[in-house]
């Protein structure tokens, strides 16, 4: 046994494990891996299943739909496979924004009775580099040749409720971020800092920023914010910073989404009726999660967000003989309905005039049973607008490698154990990890190279973790992951060109 406390033992030919060479069509590589919280004394069970990408559309770049309380939003997509294993959405909750500071005050002496310095340099106005968002005429112009300068507004009134909110604002700097760093700051108070710094990996050019209250990193009390501020970390004389449409969104409600199935003939614009289809009722892994419901509630972050929506499975536990697959080359709708927040769905960028997906169409409709119309986006009707959207499914792979991380911990007392399980609940005894009691570590990857002896890992089956933590493990979190070869199919719609 290593030092690092881990071995791998248990390595047979049993249940799948493979002797031979990967087969050559298996050519592309891809992992997956998860984070699962551990509670001690609890047996703790994490499972993966493999994740192939195959309709998809590209980019983020344009807004293209509106989700609210009449209208709901889809996408057409012709299945390559009889699975869905997760989807991908790009979205951004439309919920009304709080202005902190627009940056139009009367002159230099109003702002910098708005935004006080503590350190050498006031803020400046700043009226020819300025953000085209909201009509903006004024920046505020952020002297950064002086370490720990800092600007800081305080609310005039009551304090704000950033509870589950995101801060937006428009950033613009003349030195790179290796060289020149801000740090925002936001404050409920004496020793109630939460702090995050500010990249800028593109100088010269106007970024905006979505940062949730939850990624700052303190300990301020988020429902009572009193101030926030800009700081300088690091500096390079002659070089200044530019602030704009200072604010924050509150926290966001979340969407439904539905899958139905439209047949062998794809829906027509401004004719179908989306419900006129069969809808999939199913939707969940009853091999890891033991339920299945018609729709899928997705909780929303603050601003622009691409969701990775593990729960948007169907037909994948293919292990249950009463599991419903999907029929391949039938046409889907991935439908996304309003709950509680009107919600901007994007695209890619219509203005070049490019079907990107040529098996599908992204659509609008009425609430209900309205009739399903193209989106038209930024280049009119006609041009067929597509959600970004990707569907991933699960087929036949070999396994290389399977990583355990596991995080927080003083003090380790379980055996993670590692097993496979392919169809018909068959398990494999595929591996032990051993950690050795009391070995001190804040964080400890165990991780096994099954490329000598790759596993084989049928359509529908699963790796497994059976961590058994005891009272006194400190152990909070682990992230699982697995990397494995697949043969890459011939999926439908995709431009390639």
């Amino acid at each position: 046994m290593s030092d690092s406390g881990s071995v791998l033992r248990g390595l047979s030919t049993e249940g799948g494990l493979s002797t031979t060479p990967i087969p050559k069509t298996f050519s592309r590589l891809m992992e997956v891996s998860d984070l699962f919280s551990v509670t001690p004394g609890v047996l703790s069970k994490l499972r993966l299943r493999p994740q192939i990408l195959n309709e998809h559309t590209e980019s983020s770049r344009e807004a293209i739909g509106t989700i609210n309380s009449t209208t709901s939003v889809g996408q057409v997509f012709k299945a390559s496979h009889d699975n869905i294993n997760g989807l991908l959405l790009t979205l951004e909750s439309a919920a009304s924004e709080t202005t902190i500071d627009d940056i139009e005050e009367a002159n230099d002496a109003a702002l910098q009775l708005a935004w006080v310095k503590t350190g050498t340099n006031e803020a400046v106005l700043e009226t020819t580099i300025i953000s085209t968002n909201n009509s903006s005429t004024k920046s505020m112009d952020l002297d950064m040749s002086t370490l720990n300068d800092l600007w800081k507004f305080t609310k005039p009134a009551t304090s704000w409720d950033m509870t589950g909110a995101t801060v937006e604002f428009d950033y613009y700097q003349t030195s790179p971020s290796s060289s020149t760093t801000m740090t925002l700051t936001i404050d409920s108070g004496a020793a109630s800092v939460v702090t995050l710094s500010v990249p800028a990996d593109v100088i010269h050019t106007w970024q905006h920023f979505s940062i949730p209250v939850e990624s700052f990193i303190g300990s301020a009390n988020v429902s009572a914010i009193t101030n926030v501020s800009f700081k300088v970390t690091s500096k390079t004389n002659n070089q200044n910073a530019y602030v704009d449409n200072f604010r924050f969104r509150p926290a966001p409600g979340s969407v439904s989404i539905e899958l139905w199935d439209h047949g062998t003939t794809i829906p027509v614009s401004a004719t179908t009726v989306y419900t006129d289809g069969t809808q999939y009722a199913t939707l969940g892994d009853l091999g890891i999660g033991g339920s299945v419901a018609a729709s899928v509630n997705l909780p929303l972050k603050g601003g622009k967000q691409l969701y990775h929506v593990d729960e948007f499975i169907a037909g994948v536990a293919t292990e249950i003989p009463t599991n419903a697959t999907l029929t391949v080359d039938n046409y889907y709708s991935v439908v996304i309905k309003y709950v509680d927040t009107d919600v901007t769905v994007f695209g890619p960028d219509t203005t070049h005039s490019v079907s990107y997906y040529t098996a599908g169409f992204g659509w609008s409709a009425p609430t209900g049973t309205g009739i399903m119309t193209v989106l038209a986006g930024a280049a009119g009707a006609g041009v067929y607008s597509d959600l970004m959207f990707g569907i991933l499914s699960t087929q036949d792979v070999y396994l290389s490698r399977t990583s355990l991380s596991l995080f927080d911990a003083s003090v380790a007392l379980a055996f993670p154990d590692v097993s496979t399980e392919i169809n018909i609940f068959c398990e494999s005894d595929l591996m032990v990890m051993e950690l050795v009691s009391h070995r001190q570590f804040i964080q400890k990857e165990h991780t096994v190279d099954l490329m000598q002896k790759p596993l084989l890992l049928p359509k529908g089956g699963k790796i497994e973790v059976y961590y058994s933590s005891h009272i006194g493990d400190l152990i909070t979190s682990i992230i699982f992951g697995i990397q494995y070869f697949f043969t890459p199919v011939t999926t439908n719609g995709v431009r390639t060109s």
